[in-house]
């Protein structure tokens, strides 16, 4: 999956913070969190999957507020 992050909040309606788009599972995950490489853009990508309910919510904690599925 791939997730929409809001580390610092998601600000106010006048002044929104800015979500990034995050693919790669990157540095400091948990060695439980499944992963799955997939070739994207040219690179290979190791990509979170959420098969248990300890992953979604290390999912919810790294401040994930909207996750995608790759189609």
């Amino acid at each position: 999956m791939t997730r929409n992050r809001w580390p610092d909040g998601v600000g106010l309606t006048s002044a929104p913070i800015e979500a990034f788009f995050e693919k790669d599972v990157g540095m400091g995950v948990p060695d439980w969190v499944l992963r799955q490489t997939i070739l994207h853009s040219g690179r290979e990508k190791r990509y979170p999957v959420v098969t248990d309910r300890a992953t979604l919510v290390w999912v919810a904690q790294t401040a994930a507020l909207e996750i995608h599925v790759p189609q």
